[in-house]
């Protein structure tokens, strides 16, 4: 009959392979970019906000039959 094997430890494991090299990272968005659109985009997306919020308002104080005849 074999004999099970045991898995190695976690510790050994470690030292024998050693620390493991860094990961260079790049990021995933152009943060001057995007700043700089948002910057453009400041005033719209504010009144767009405001106007969202004054639908929403408006909806759940009307029911359920307004959602109806938005959709």
């Amino acid at each position: 009959m074999k004999e099970k094997r045991q898995p190695p430890d976690h510790d050994e494991l470690e030292e024998a392979i050693g620390p493991l090299p860094p990961q260079k990272r790049a990021s995933l968005v152009d943060v001057a970019g995007w700043r700089a659109a948002e910057a453009v985009l400041a005033g719209e997306l504010t009144e767009l906000a405001f106007d969202f919020g004054r639908l929403a308002e408006r909806v759940a104080v009307s029911g359920d039959g307004a959602v109806r005849r938005l959709a």
